[in-house]
Parts: structure tokens; C-alpha cells; sequence
């Protein structure tokens, strides 16, 4: 997906169109893009026959994954965001591992960086493996990224899906669709995809208000998602309410922000039903109800010692 990124995506497309693996379908998006980023694209893509160019008017992220989706047609598909980049050995490491192991994804280390200059250094590295022979397991390992980058997956797994738009957490969404449909999972510790985090402009209280209701009605509808995920697998983990709850909670103190905002207080009364929905099936919700406490405390202090 490419949307308005003229300043780095030379050198996201560099870094594919250099790859050790060479027989690759590179399908660019562009997303309704206003700067040169089209421009950039199209030089690229009469140097390299291999690149499909698609424009589209701008929708989002996962409407500009759904449509490279409909276009590809090879048996295997990875998904490269055009502010990050990649190892030149990227893919050849990824489809190794999916090959030799009979896998259904397959999954690189990524790394954040914050230098646009790319002035850091990575040790020798070494692919170390690690299978899951259950997408159980592996959505129980919290450590693991849910992002849809730094994966290659079996194009196959997404006859039936597809990213959901609108929402914020649209890979944690899509992930937990598709390990429903896959069996075995492989990772590697060796990195791989480099993801930026770009320097990011003040934000209005406007815009944090509508990012704090956007941002929990996604949890919520991904965590639904993850708990018919489960039900449909085997007996829900404790593991998964306590989890859940937790990460609800925080969202549940920044709404005190903005307490008198009618707003807020509706999608408080909604974060707090669910929250009691998920602490009804804990074994020791007292417990766990203090826990909750605690963390909302911490959190409302910490956003209102730093609240602009």
C-alpha cells in the first residue's frame, strides 16, 4: 500500500526489487497518493518488469491490502509497508522456512527504527527456528508481533478473508481469521523487516478523543473476533480474559480525560460492560477486579501527569 510517501519509498522499493529471491509479483498500490509517490512508482516499474502498478481512490490501509489481495496470483504473499524496508534476503529466508517446514505462515523478526538514515548495525545473525504445530499456542505467546508485515502466508489462507476496514487494529483482526484456518506456524529469530516509526505531528484533543472511541471499539470487535477464535478451537484460556481485560482497562482511564464529553461517557459505559463480560469468566474475578484498579490508577495518573 502506498499513500503520500514520496520520502521514503525509494527505499522500501529497493530493498524488494533487490531481493536474492527473484521470482517475485510486485503488486504497488497506490492509494489515492497527491504527492509524487506515483511518479516514483512508475519510474520503478519501467526499470522492472516484475512490478503491477494499481491506482485507486484513497480508502485506507486494508482496502489498499484487500486490492493487491484480488490481484496476486502466486501461491504465496507477504505484505510490505512503503515507509519500512527489508533485508535483501528477506523473502528467500521466508519461503525457505515455510518449504522446508510444510507451513501455513511464515514469520521473520522485525525491528523498530526511528533514524530515517538506516546509521545502526546488526550483529551476525543465525536463522533459529521456532514451530507451532497449533495456532493455539501460537496465539497464546503474547511475545510473537500480530502484525500482517514481517509474514509470508499461504496466498490460499485468504480465499475467504479479508482486512477489515474502518478499524484501528486491522492486523490483529485479520491474524486471528487466519490462524483459525492454519495448522502449522514457523518463525525465525533472524531480522528481517525494518519497521520506521515516523515522527508523528501534536494530535488535537479533537483527535484524541475520536482515536480513544475508534481505538476500543476495534479491541473490542478484534477481541470478540479472538474469543470466537478460541471457542471454535477448544475451552477459552483464562490466559485470554485476563489479557483482554487488561489491555481494555487502559482505554477505560484515558476516557476519564474527557469526563463530562457525552461521547466518552457512552463508550465508557460500553469499555466497562465488556470488561464485566470478560472478568465473568475468571476464576477469581476479586482478584482480578483489584488488578483492574491498579492498573486503571496507574495509567489515569501517568495521562493526567502528561495530558497537553
Amino acid at each position: 500500500p502506498i499513500y503520500n510517501i514520496e520520502n521514503y519509498l525509494g527505499r522500501c522499493l529497493d530493498s524488494v526489487i533487490n531481493q536474492t529471491y527473484k521470482d517475485l509479483e510486485i503488486i504497488l498500490v497506490n492509494d489515492g497518493s497527491t504527492d509524487n509517490s506515483l511518479e516514483i512508482c512508475e519510474s520503478y516499474a519501467k526499470e522492472d518488469s516484475r512490478i503491477k502498478i494499481i491506482n485507486k481512490n484513497n480508502g485506507g490501509l486494508s482496502s489498499a491490502r484487500n486490492v493487491g489481495l484480488d490481484a496476486c496470483k502466486g501461491d504465496y504473499v507477504t505484505f510490505i509497508d512503503s515507509d519500512d524496508w527489508v533485508s535483501l534476503d528477506y523473502i528467500e529466508i521466508l519461503y525457505k522456512n515455510i518449504i522446508d517446514n510444510n507451513a501455513d505462515i511464515s514469520i521473520i523478526n522485525a525491528i523498530k527504527v526511528k533514524s530515517q538514515n538506516n546509521d545502526f548495525t546488526l550483529k551476525e545473525q543465525k536463522n533459529l527456528l521456532h514451530t507451532y504445530f497449533s495456532s493455539i499456542e501460537f496465539a497464546l505467546d503474547n511475545t510473537l508481533p500480530v502484525m500482517a508485515c514481517a509474514k509470508l502466508y499461504k496466498t490460499k489462507l485468504f480465499e475467504n478473508l479479508r482486512f477489515t476496514n474502518s478499524i484501528v487494529f486491522e492486523d490483529e483482526d485479520i491474524m486471528y481469521r487466519l490462524l483459525y484456518h492454519a495448522n502449522k506456524i514457523v518463525c525465525t529469530d533472524y531480522i528481517g523487516y525494518f519497521y520506521f516509526q515516523r515522527p508523528t505531528s501534536i494530535t488535537s484533543s479533537k483527535k484524541k478523543r475520536q482515536n480513544i472511541i475508534k481505538s476500543s471499539d476495534s479491541l473490542i470487535f478484534v477481541l470478540t473476533k479472538k474469543e470466537q477464535f478460541f471457542k471454535g478451537k477448544t475451552t477459552i484460556p483464562y490466559k485470554f480474559y485476563i489479557d483482554s481485560a487488561g489491555l481494555l482497562s487502559r482505554y477505560y482511564a484515558k476516557s476519564f480525560l474527557y469526563p463530562f464529553d457525552k461521547e466518552m461517557i457512552k463508550q465508557r459505559k460500553k469499555i466497562k460492560l465488556f470488561i464485566n463480560k470478560l472478568l465473568q469468566n475468571t476464576k477469581s474475578i476479586e482478584t482480578f477486579r483489584y488488578k483492574i484498579k491498579r492498573n486503571f490508577i496507574k495509567y489515569f495518573m501517568f495521562f493526567f501527569l502528561f495530558k497537553d
